[in-house]
């Protein structure tokens, strides 16, 4: 009887059976088992185990003779039940922390995950803003290359007008030499016959009047040499001025290498700076003054009325005639002897020539409110950009 008893004990489920085969593998879930245990659980159902008296019913031969021992197995079945619940409340516990550590750890990495997104994006925005100032540069030096060649372009125009001077030059020498052998040939024939008419004069009568001749012939001479002077005097002038015209080729060159090579050294001014710089200009002048603005309007801030009346003014902008206000401005200007007016469309730039020794060049950009600006009192600087002072001038329509 005894025997029976100790296997039915050892039926019982074990705690390290129950912990393994319950499903708390680290917190995680399994498949339902075909034993009865179920995921999430301890695997052991409390209710399952029959009582006291399923068991008489189920098997009274197992308890026949054995009412001396009844009340011990009873007591020690109770206290089996009470220790398989605490176990089964220990292991929970244990799943749910185990399931918590594992949020918490999940919820770190998620943080650090958000953390890197953020830098990445801080850093792809920091590439954005890098890429415009990149671009902005760009179009910057862009804009100084088109303004350099342009420069170039004028000088070479410049080269090409001088080397067509020096070409006429040289036919005008090459035309005074041929001149000037014509009258040495001359004058060559003229002693000739001289000296054949002294060999053939025998009377008096004769040799008067070729005596008259021959003064005559002298004079003539005489003025022939005084014109072969003039000439070599003006072949010299004229090899002087190829010289110079060579020498200041050679300097165009110069200036077109150092524009080139110095492409910053540019003094760049806005509209008001510009117009201080003319104002300066314009109010030491003494005589003559040709001046550009881009509009009639901007006279008004140059204070033109100021001007000394004995500075005779070419003045050279843009007029529009639907404006009445303008039209008014040209009225008043109209009325200054010493001011002369004329239309130029293209609003491009600012410049005055003072006198012809003081020059002030203000070239517009693509930028409304940036001027590429030079100012110079150098006689051979103002020879060279004088045209473009002049271009405005000539290119205006009269009112």
């Amino acid at each position: 009887m005894q025997k029976k008893l100790d296997e039915k004990e050892d039926k019982n489920v074990k705690p390290s059976e129950l912990f393994n085969s319950g499903g708390l593998n680290n917190g995680s879930n399994t498949t339902e088992a075909d034993d009865g245990f179920k995921p999430g659980t301890t695997g052991l159902d409390i209710n399952s185990i029959p009582t006291r008296e399923e068991e008489k019913l189920n098997s009274p031969a197992l308890y026949q003779g054995e009412n001396s021992q009844q009340g011990d197995y009873y007591q020690a079945n109770q206290s089996s039940s009470r220790q398989d619940a605490d176990r089964n409340e220990k292991y929970k516990n244990l799943d749910i922390q185990t399931m918590r550590k594992f949020l918490l750890k999940k919820d770190d990495e998620l943080r650090e995950v958000s953390k890197s997104f953020k830098e990445i994006r801080s850093f792809v925005d920091t590439l954005k803003i890098e890429k415009e100032n990149l671009e902005t540069q760009v179009e910057t030096l862009k804009s100084k290359i088109e303004m350099k060649d342009t420069q170039i372009e004028t000088l070479k125009d410049t080269i090409e007008m001088k080397n067509q001077q020096i070409d006429m030059k040289n036919d005008k020498i090459d035309m005074k030499e041929e001149q000037m052998q014509a009258y040495k040939s001359s004058l060559e024939e003229k002693k000739r016959k001289i000296e054949q008419l002294k060999s053939e004069s025998v009377e008096m009568g004769v040799f008067e009047e070729t005596k008259s001749k021959l003064e005559e012939k002298n004079a003539l001479i005489e003025e022939k040499n005084e014109t072969i002077q003039n000439l070599e005097e003006e072949a010299k002038m004229l090899s002087q001025d190829l010289a110079h015209a060579d020498e200041e080729i050679e300097r165009l060159h110069t200036e077109i290498s150092n524009l080139k090579e110095s492409s910053e050294q540019a003094v760049f001014l806005n509209p008001e700076q510009v117009k201080n710089r003319i104002r300066e200009i314009l109010h030491n002048s003494l005589h003559n003054v040709n001046l550009t603005v881009p509009n009639i309007t901007d006279l008004l801030d140059l204070d033109i009325f100021e001007v000394k009346s004995s500075v005779n003014l070419k003045i050279s902008c843009y007029i529009d005639s639907s404006d009445p206000q303008e039209e008014e401005l040209v009225e008043e200007f109209s009325v200054f002897d010493n001011i002369s007016l004329r239309i130029y469309d293209e609003k491009d730039r600012y410049t005055i020539l003072a006198d012809g020794a003081n020059m002030f060049f203000a070239a517009k950009g693509l930028e409304n409110d940036r001027y590429l600006t030079f100012s110079t009192q150098d006689s051979q600087h103002i020879k060279i950009f004088n045209a473009l002072i002049l271009e405005t001038w000539l290119r205006a329509r009269k009112i």
